[in-house]
């Protein structure tokens, strides 16, 4: 049960250094997902996403925890090397969207607060009503590990789609 409100990733008080505890809870969140499908799948496979103003149903922040869509992450192991430390436009769409990306190392996962850097988009603009948010583990391959952070701004929502609820991938006997 939510003890403060905040309405979403449009939320100030998202900016907050200790806002950055939404987002290590969430990554301890992954484990829940691995763990129902018999730790078959690598939790840098389980992915985070959080819709804009526009595109979710409940008006409370909240975050989608699921296996990352196949293709999207065949997709970011080609791109890897298109991630930096700084937002910038990638030169490849996701799933038909075209999105900002950065990439946070292993070493600064626990210090990151995704909320908080949505504010140095490029362009950015102090309302995010119209932003929302996926990250994806690298894969365990990365040596550098971590994140890929992925921005989208628009009327639509799609990061969501990024993830796959029925987790796909992974065989239906490892499902419990």
């Amino acid at each position: 049960m939510p003890i403060e409100k905040v309405e979403g990733i449009e939320s100030p008080i998202l900016q907050r250094p200790d806002a950055s505890a939404y987002w290590r809870a969430a990554l301890g969140a992954r484990q829940y997902v691995t763990d129902a499908l018999g730790a078959r799948v690598p939790l840098s496979d389980v992915a985070m996403a959080v819709n804009s103003s526009m595109g979710r149903s409940q008006d409370q922040l909240h975050i989608h925890v699921d296996c990352v869509q196949p293709s999207v992450r065949s997709a970011l192991r080609q791109h890897a090397s298109a991630f930096g430390t700084r937002w910038a436009p990638l030169s490849f769409s996701l799933l038909g969207a075209r999105y900002f990306g950065r990439k946070v190392a292993a070493r600064d996962v626990e210090a990151f607060n995704p909320f908080a850097s949505l504010a140095s988009l490029p362009g950015a603009r102090k309302d995010l009503r119209a932003t929302s948010m996926a990250l994806v583990g690298a894969p365990a391959n990365d040596p550098r590990g971590g994140f890929y952070v992925l921005a989208y701004r628009g009327s639509r929502s799609p990061v969501e789609n990024l993830l796959d609820p029925l987790c796909s991938a992974v065989p239906r006997s490892a499902a419990r």
